[in-house]
């Protein structure tokens, strides 16, 4: 998806490569069913996407690195998210010492957008039920 992306990047097929990103995120009818104001916006940063997969790709993220992070970390994803998605979810599970995933049932990648009724209330549980040294005033007002 990322070649395809970038080529089409590359070629200023900025609507294409937007469409194929939504649908591989979201599956495959997302691009059609979407709103032309988030398509817009979508086909707007489609540019900005492709330089950061770039910059990642020339300085890749060491995911054992991530071992070290001493904050608790909730994951949220799709059941439906494709198959890549839900197997750096579980790689992630592992690696974070304190991670723990929460699958949404009928939810592809995108699960926050899709169905935030769902995700929201459990990041917000999340956040409150965390211990409290980690958090910033700001996001425990908000939970």
């Amino acid at each position: 998806m990322v070649a395809r992306a970038t080529a089409l990047e590359k070629g200023e097929q900025y609507v294409q490569a937007a469409a194929l990103v939504t649908d591989w995120w979201m599956g495959r009818p997302a691009w059609s069913a979407t709103a032309a104001r988030l398509c817009t916006r979508f086909t707007n940063a489609i540019p900005a996407l492709v330089r950061e997969w770039q910059r990642q790709a020339a300085a890749p993220l060491a995911l054992d690195d991530l071992a070290t992070l001493a904050c608790p970390a909730r994951i949220v994803i799709g059941q439906r998210a494709h198959v890549d998605i839900r197997a750096l979810a579980r790689r992630l599970t592992h690696i974070l010492p304190q991670a723990s995933l929460t699958q949404v049932a009928g939810a592809r990648g995108a699960a926050h957008l899709t169905m935030p009724h769902v995700v929201d209330p459990v990041i917000a549980n999340f956040v409150v039920s965390s211990e409290i040294a980690w958090q910033s005033d700001t996001m425990s007002v908000a939970a």
